[in-house]
């Protein structure tokens, strides 16, 4: 009944073995928008104007490419009239290298959730974050990057003396297993979560209280892992032998065992295949398999709106039925016949009157965040942050060479000290920070280096440019952190500031303003 169910699913969608053409983006965002407008006049609701040029730059360069924008890329936006620019940008924006490098931060957090809260867990992020980016420049996109997840060698899988996993040399995707304990069931669970969007963990000692699996399925979804042995501190090395096809895992430690089945009721096919991993990753991913295109399509749906249209993201059951079924229903229809390729989806996303309209609402009926009648407010990510400060000050990490070749960055780093203090967090739309993470910004070491008005490289080219007049100083400012010029109130009450003690206190100034940017809500927040 449930393969029937998925094959009528599957035949809705259009989705079949064969690759068909690519969506056009600007029609696939002409329908995706007719989905939110029926919604919203279904409720009576009025959406909100358009964003302006300054916001709609901002939010979409810190959506794909992870940073605010720099000076000149705010400018030469602002200052061009042509009709299409916005959609020009988002273009432009995915063909950047930092749009690769916020991309795989996305998908290792999506990989390895986890590691945003455990610090257990968060030195190992280097290295899948290194092995993912990999992979993304070679071109490899939504359903190949998980298969090579999924079937990674496990012939390096080590622990430190009280068992904690240790990180892997080199760019790597064993993080995924070590974070999940090494353990089938866990890694089982994590996989069910980020490729189908369902919590099959609930099963694991009963049939789950809220949905159809049952402890039978989740055992028999395990068991596809069962390659992955569980370790202590005694065996520390996993021998490449043991990645023989197993095919029983023990059900909850008992005599009882179980064999590996699709959770679709689907027998595997066991000819020629050496790892059991295999058989799952690639029925997870095939095209008629509407699992991985819905739950993937949500993800990135998410990561743009701060909010899925299934939410939380990996949480597919009848209790939490889709805000839009049928723009679900589109997205992962598009995102099949792009051969789940995801910049298809974004650049629709971004040429979406929804994502293009302001976070400032004119009524309260527009504020409900499943509505998406404004845009809403987003809390940056701590990649996002710092990598904005990074970009508004000016700095430049000094990084060794073999680390730069190995990740791009280290934990002992300022990037990876301020990535593990701002660690943590939940919804998007919540937009909180901790105190500590607080005074991290107000008086911390770091920001107070790049506010320093004698080693802050932003501060230092500002105040030293012959050719630009205060006016223009405080401009250049508000441009490198909000992608704006200031208002005439702005600049006025700026202005005085700066001039207020003539040209010997007018480094501070500078500096004093810059560091009230960085540190206010229009810098701190994306919307």
């Amino acid at each position: 009944m449930i393969r029937f169910a998925l094959a009528l699913f599957a035949t809705a969608l259009g989705i079949s073995g064969a690759t068909g053409a690519a969506p056009d983006p600007t029609q696939l965002a002409a329908q995706i928008d007719a989905r939110i407008d029926a919604k919203l006049s279904a409720h009576g609701v009025k959406p909100a104007a358009p964003a302006s040029d300054a916001e709609f730059l901002r939010r979409a360069s810190l959506d794909i490419v992870g940073r605010v924008p720099t000076v000149a890329e705010a400018r030469a936006f602002l200052d061009d009239k042509s009709a299409n620019k916005r959609a020009k940008l988002i273009d432009k924006l995915l063909t950047s290298p930092s749009a690769i490098n916020h991309a795989a931060a996305v998908w290792r957090l999506a990989f390895v959730p986890q590691s945003a809260v455990n610090p257990r867990v968060q030195f190992l992020n280097i290295s899948l974050e290194a092995w993912i980016r990999d992979r993304l420049r070679a071109g490899r996109k939504a359903d190949e990057l998980v298969r090579d997840l999924l079937t990674a060698p496990l012939d390096y899988l080590d622990r430190e003396a009280d068992g904690r996993p240790r990180p892997v040399p080199g760019p790597s995707a064993l993080a995924f297993y070590q974070a999940n304990d090494l353990k089938a069931e866990t890694v089982a669970s994590s996989a069910a979560r980020v490729l189908l969007g369902v919590k099959i963990e609930c099963a694991q000692c009963h049939n789950h209280p809220f949905d159809k699996w049952t402890q039978q399925q989740f055992w028999e979804t395990a068991a596809f892992f069962a390659p992955v042995p569980p370790q202590g501190p005694e065996e520390k090395v996993v021998p490449a032998t043991q990645l023989l096809l197993r095919k029983t895992v023990p059900v909850n430690d008992t005599k009882t065992e179980a064999t590996p089945k699709f959770i679709d009721g689907a027998d595997p096919d066991w000819k020629g295949v050496t790892d059991t991993r295999q058989q799952f990753a690639e029925w997870a991913t095939a095209k008629k398999n509407p699992f991985f295109a819905r739950a993937t399509a949500n993800r990135i749906w998410a990561q743009f709106f701060g909010i899925g249209i299934v939410d939380p993201v990996d949480d597919f059951n009848p209790q939490n039925p889709p805000s839009h079924p049928e723009l679900l229903d589109d997205l992962a229809a598009a995102l099949v016949a792009a051969d789940f390729d995801t910049s298809v989806l974004v650049k629709a996303i971004g040429r979406l009157a929804a994502y293009q309209r302001s976070s400032k609402g004119a009524a309260k009926t527009q504020n409900d965040p499943r509505l998406f009648a404004r845009m809403n407010v987003k809390g940056l990510s701590p990649e996002q942050l710092f990598d904005s400060l990074a970009q508004a000050t000016g700095y430049r990490e000094e990084i060794p060479a073999a680390s730069r070749v190995a990740f791009g960055v280290t934990a002992e780093s300022p990037r990876g000290q301020f990535l593990a203090k701002f660690a943590g967090g939940g919804q998007r739309t919540d937009a909180q920070t901790s105190i500590l993470q607080a005074l991290a910004l107000m008086n911390g070491t770091w920001l107070a280096r790049q506010t320093d008005p004698e080693k802050g490289e932003t501060l230092i080219a500002v105040a030293s440019a012959p050719f630009l007049t205060d006016a223009e100083r405080i401009e250049v400012l508000f441009l490198a952190t909000y992608a704006r010029r200031p208002t005439a109130a702005e600049s006025e009450k700026f202005l005085d500031h700066l001039t207020r003690d003539g040209d010997a206190g007018r480094k501070a100034q500078l500096a004093d303003i810059l560091w009230a940017l960085v540190n206010s809500q229009e810098f701190l927040l994306n919307h």
